[in-house]
């Protein structure tokens, strides 16, 4: 009777080291549960901001060339532009490029810009460089809406986005200058497209063609992506 009585508390005690260890157990599985799916939550909010902000980085510079027409179709020859005024141009994509490298970045049938003759001596305010000819494309760098060249001036009719004659932002809500074209002139005299670039606001040309919203510099590079 004495033993019996001496292994049940030794009985007893075995059970209960036990069920302290299951607890202890199921308390570790849920910690480290709560903590992966934190994690996994964390990575879910936290890529698609990386990405998008590496994207332009790692993108590159989409290769094209194709003649500038101006709105009748017409191709344009240098020459005949007019010295210091904006003209429009169109750049009218064919259905198959040679190559992908060709595709400009955000491809579409259609582009639209506006291409200015300088005058001798002109030296551009925003890049500094001193070029015969300005291309500008009319997409408007806060949502994409196409701009309006007035008096020398853009102005975005959606959200009084305003440009300055070199494409620097100067009121409303763009966060950078409007984009620019490369261009070449052609053995026969005629104006070719080259290329699209995003500058920053200072002014330095990027070797990539970022998207509408998203500022080329600074810290509010992280959440302008995400606001309307």
């Amino acid at each position: 009777m004495a033993d019996d009585q001496a292994t049940e508390p030794g009985g007893s005690a075995g059970g209960s080291d036990a069920a302290l260890g299951q607890s202890v157990s199921r308390g570790q599985f849920l910690t480290k549960a709560t903590i992966g799916m934190g994690a996994v939550l964390g990575g879910m909010v936290a890529v698609p901001p990386v990405a998008m902000m590496l994207a332009p980085a790692v993108g590159g510079q989409r290769r094209f060339r194709v003649p500038a027409l101006d709105e009748q179709g017409t191709p344009i020859r240098v020459e005949d532009l007019p010295v210091g005024e904006f003209a429009k141009f169109v750049l009218h994509f064919p259905e198959e490029l040679p190559t992908e490298d060709e595709r400009p970045r955000d491809y579409v049938r259609d582009r639209v810009g506006f291409v200015r003759r300088n005058p001798e001596g002109f030296t551009d305010a925003l890049t500094g460089k001193s070029e015969q000819l300005t291309l500008i494309s009319n997409r408007c760098v806060h949502l994409g809406c196409p701009v309006q060249e007035t008096g020398g001036q853009f102005v975005c009719p959606c959200h009084g986005g305003a440009y300055d004659g070199d494409g620097q932002r100067t009121e409303g809500p763009p966060p950078r200058p409007l984009d620019r074209f490369d261009w070449e002139v052609g053995e026969d005299g005629y104006l070719y497209v080259t290329g699209e670039h995003s500058l920053t606001p200072d002014g330095r040309e990027l070797d990539s063609v970022y998207g509408p919203g998203q500022p080329t510099a600074g810290p509010q590079s992280l959440f302008f992506k995400f606001q309307p």
